[in-house]
């Protein structure tokens, strides 16, 4: 019988962990202290001088969004992680915003180039539900070595984007499944159409 996310220890999540990200996790959470110390600084900055511009000041609740721990199919240190990138990207997001708001109070004139950030892609997303097309019923070979199976996207392998994983009890080394794809959810609302199109072709 198979294991699902939350019931795997913590020496098996480890295990399944790539070295590299291992090593490079205490960075990545040491970032918590500046991003902490720049939520203070420009929340009260918002707080305080945004009245006095007359500027509407901002919720930082549309930008900081915890909601990934509903998902049952996280394991919990995936949920902490969760957690942690959604604080960061959150409080970027926030004061991106602000700072905007403030730019466009004093100095509200366009650049004469495009802007290069606007134009960059973003890394791909899953949807937050489910995949909308993948046949849960699905089971590996019952005389196979345990694996975590990993199964990619329409759009990108496994070992690209892992979109479902499969774990087998005592499996600890992955094993990325590529000719059964899950198709992800229709997502139109992330598209921008910068030409004129028929969108029943796309």
């Amino acid at each position: 019988m198979s294991k699902t996310n939350h019931q795997l220890g913590l020496i098996a999540l480890i295990k399944r962990s790539r070295p590299i990200n291992l090593i490079t996790g205490p960075i990545i959470y040491s970032m918590i202290f500046p991003l902490l110390i720049l939520d203070a600084f420009v929340s009260f900055y918002q707080w305080s001088c945004f009245p006095i511009y007359g500027i509407p000041k901002l919720s930082r609740k549309d930008f900081i969004i915890f909601d990934r721990q509903e998902l049952k199919y996280l394991d919990w240190i995936s949920k902490f992680h969760c957690t942690y990138c959604a604080y960061g990207v959150g409080v970027v997001a926030f004061v991106g915003e602000v700072i905007g708001a403030t730019e466009a109070y004093f100095c509200p004139i366009k650049h004469k180039s495009k802007q290069i950030h606007a134009a960059q892609k973003r890394s791909p997303y899953i949807a937050f539900d489910e995949p909308a097309d993948f046949d849960y019923s699905w089971r590996p070979d019952p005389t196979a070595p345990p694996y975590i199976y990993v199964f990619g996207n329409t759009q990108y392998p496994a070992s690209v984007m892992p979109t479902i994983e499969y774990h087998v009890e005592g499996a600890t080394e992955r094993k990325f499944i590529e000719n059964i794809v899950p198709k992800l959810a229709a997502r139109p609302a992330d598209f921008e159409t910068l030409e004129d199109i028929d969108p029943t072709s796309f």
